[in-house]
């Protein structure tokens, strides 16, 4: 008893020195998602019309990638993440308590003793933290990150939307497993005007985060759509937003975004929260550009960028021995002597000639003419290869060709035996013949076991040929310079 009381004391002050940041569990990233639109009128039309709202809203929203922690959410946000803390807390304290409450009702013995023990240090230390999440404030509590990843439901992903289910926003999201809901109604006012409404859930802070409504004829359906998405998207971010577009000539040069590849030639990023981003693009044979780019809140900001070819002088391409194939990158340009009129600058060359080794060289801006010795290829692996292959063709088909016989013997034996077994049940049975009779199959079985090894035998030898024949492959792309 004495040492369980010590247990449970350094247990509770250890605990007292937790703060309750260190308590709180965040959620990794928060999930996303989009029911079809609530219709007044019980209609296909009206249904398909709310269904239609829905998609427009994952097809708007499809650029949000992270989510900050909004102002007016965030006391709320803090409260439900004490609430579902202090929720499995509880529930590790029950399974705990009965856990510990089984042991009591049996005669304990030593090893229980130490599992009761054990068990009721965890249960006050399940107690102690749940006093902290009881205890803290949530206006001075600081969250590990205040940005986290946005990710789509998987129903929104596939394409669907999450059904309208008529309860409350609370239950549609347990149901969905969401933490933030994008939901609606859609409401015919007067002939073909409609009433179109979206709310913004948040099922951690258990509150509506943005509610609007707007209105508008069928064929401006869009249209309100758009005047509802802006101030949305700002409630759901987190903060202001912008949108870049950048479009580049020539239109295959990369588009990076503080140093992150987001796009080849033209792209657009909506949802970019406000700041000052820096852009680079890059091609070879071109000037590299970077710029700052401030963007402000609301703005769409649209550059279009040309880019400056790098000056490129005209020059020969001379080879030792000569006639060697001069290839630009993958494609074949011509024989050598060539001349070289126009390429983009930090291009890759290479020089080929049977029964040399390989030149591969940058392109760069010479005024003179380039001069490539090509050192003979005093092992060449070409003819390795193909030696290897035909060994492997060789070893293949010898075992093809020893497949039939095990194959013919075996369907031999098999006869031969049904034959005997007849044989030994009929009345022209002789013990002598009989005996000669199993001397043949004892030997038809023998040469059966005998062309199996055999065949064994040459399946082995293909494998070990197919296996060097891939290694010297391999060795000719890894060392093309050395012996092989």
């Amino acid at each position: 008893m004495m040492f369980l009381s010590f247990l449970m004391v350094m247990c509770i002050g250890s605990f007292q020195e937790l703060g309750a940041e260190s308590l709180l569990k965040e959620p990794v990233e928060l999930r996303l998602g989009v029911t079809e639109f609530f219709t007044n009128i019980e209609s296909p039309t009206m249904r398909q019309l709310g269904q239609s709202v829905g998609r427009m809203f994952v097809e708007k929203l499809q650029g949000v990638e992270k989510k900050r922690i909004h102002p007016i959410e965030r006391e709320g946000f803090i409260r439900g993440l004490i609430k579902r803390n202090r929720v499995e807390e509880l529930k590790k304290l029950d399974e705990l308590l009965q856990k510990r409450d089984q042991l009591a009702l049996s005669s304990l013995k030593e090893k229980e003793k130490s599992t009761y023990i054990e068990l009721t240090t965890r249960i006050y230390g399940t107690l102690q933290r749940l006093r902290t999440l009881e205890s803290v404030d949530p206006l001075g509590i600081s969250l590990e990150q205040e940005e986290k990843p946005l990710r789509w439901i998987e129903t929104n992903q596939k394409g669907d939307l999450l059904p309208y289910l008529r309860s409350t926003y609370k239950d549609m999201c347990k149901v969905s497993r969401t933490d933030y809901l994008v939901t609606g109604v859609v409401e015919e006012v007067l002939g073909d005007i409609l009433s179109v409404r979206v709310v913004l859930f948040s099922d951690i802070a258990e509150m509506i985060l943005y509610e609007q409504e707007t209105m508008g004829t069928t064929n401006e359906l869009e249209t309100l759509i758009d005047q509802l998405i802006p101030n949305l998207v700002t409630v759901l971010l987190g903060g202001e937003w912008g949108t870049l577009e950048v479009e580049v000539q020539p239109n295959d040069a990369g588009i990076f975004l503080n140093g992150k590849l987001i796009g080849i030639g033209k792209v657009k990023k909506p949802y970019l929260p406000v700041g000052v981003y820096r852009i680079e693009i890059q091609r070879p044979g071109y000037q590299f550009i970077t710029k700052e780019v401030p963007l402000s809140s609301r703005e769409r900001k649209k550059m279009e960028i040309p880019m400056e070819a790098i000056a490129f002088e005209p020059f020969q391409i001379v080879s030792l021995p000569p006639n060697a194939t001069f290839y630009l990158g993958a494609e074949r340009k011509g024989d050598t002597p060539f001349f070289l009129a126009e390429v983009a600058v930090d291009s890759i060359g290479r020089i080929e000639k049977e029964g040399y080794k390989a030149h591969v060289f940058p392109l760069k801006s010479e005024p003179q003419e380039l001069h490539a010795s090509l050192p003979k290829d005093l092992f060449p692996w070409k003819e390795r290869i193909e030696r290897k292959r035909e060994d492997f063709y060789k070893a293949f088909g010898w075992f093809v060709l020893s497949l039939p016989l095990p194959i013919l013997l075996y369907g031999y034996y098999e006869n031969e035996s049904f034959r005997y077994i007849q044989y030994s049940k009929s009345n022209r049975y002789d013990p002598s013949e009989a005996g000669k009779w199993s001397d043949r199959l004892n030997s038809i079985y023998y040469g059966y076991l005998g062309t199996l090894f055999l065949s064994s035998s040459f399946l082995v030898n293909a494998i070990v040929s197919l296996m060097d024949y891939l290694q010297t492959g391999e060795a000719s792309v890894k060392y093309p310079d050395q012996k092989p």
